[in-house]
């Protein structure tokens, strides 16, 4: 199993707090938006609809409502409010970020791979914009793109377990199997708790010609929940 992980990004919550540039629109959200926990998305929605009639030129505010839209499950009112957000501040890059996940969440692989890029153009480096591309041209069917964007995520931050589980398993699918169980030992080594992790290195074992390990790690997920794993004990560990 490969994870497809679009995490809107922090900073767009944030974002108006830290950037405003009006002292009245600071003072509106600060007390607000620190009660409810970033998680009462329609108050935000109708605090950032005061906020564009009193200051209608603030990206960040169109962004911000978008992100609330989004999780409100509005994709529509979502894309159009961060389309403003970059129309008024053409370098917001956390824009980008969001429009990406809310392309992706639609349907609009490439138009979320283009937000992506320009995002990277603006703001280079950060780990899970590689992630997301990376998935992205995963599901586009660009395999070596895939790689070799999970590869720059690794690179940005070799902590975060899910690069290198899909490496690994595009890795497998490849017949790279000694590289790809490489992977997934740093992926478990990571996070020993999640059973997709061991699942994946089991088929590795496999595929390897290791059916032993490759029967201890599915038995060994199967009890950390993973059903995928189950049907793989079912049909080749009995």
């Amino acid at each position: 199993m490969m994870k497809k992980i679009f995490a809107i990004s922090v900073f767009a919550l944030i974002g108006l707090i830290v950037n405003a540039q009006t002292k009245g629109l600071n003072e509106t959200f600060k007390s607000d938006v620190t009660k409810s926990g970033y998680t009462e998305y329609d108050k935000f929605v109708k605090l950032y609809d005061d906020a564009i009639i009193k200051y209608p030129k603030q990206a960040n505010a169109y962004g911000n409502r978008g992100v609330a839209k989004y999780m409100l499950k509005d994709k529509e009112g979502a894309l159009k409010d961060m389309t403003k957000s970059i129309e008024l501040s053409p370098y917001f890059a956390h824009a980008y970020f969001n429009r990406a996940i809310v392309k992706f969440a639609s349907n609009d692989k490439e138009g979320a791979k283009q937000d992506l890029i320009k995002f990277d153009e603006i703001n280079s480096g950060d780990p899970l914009a590689y992630y997301n591309l990376g998935v992205i041209e995963q599901d586009l069917g660009n395999k070596e793109k895939a790689i070799e964007n999970y590869a720059k995520a690794i690179e940005a931050d070799g902590k975060y377990a899910w690069s290198y589980n899909n490496r690994g398993v595009l890795l497998t699918n490849s017949g790279k199997t000694e590289k790809a169980i490489v992977d997934l030992n740093k992926a478990i080594e990571l996070d020993e708790k999640d059973g997709d992790f061991l699942n994946n290195r089991g088929t590795a074992f496999l595929k390897s010609g290791n059916k032993d390990k490759a029967c201890q790690d599915w038995k060994q997920s199967v009890e950390l929940g993973s059903k995928e794993a189950g049907a793989n004990v079912r049909e080749h560990c009995n």
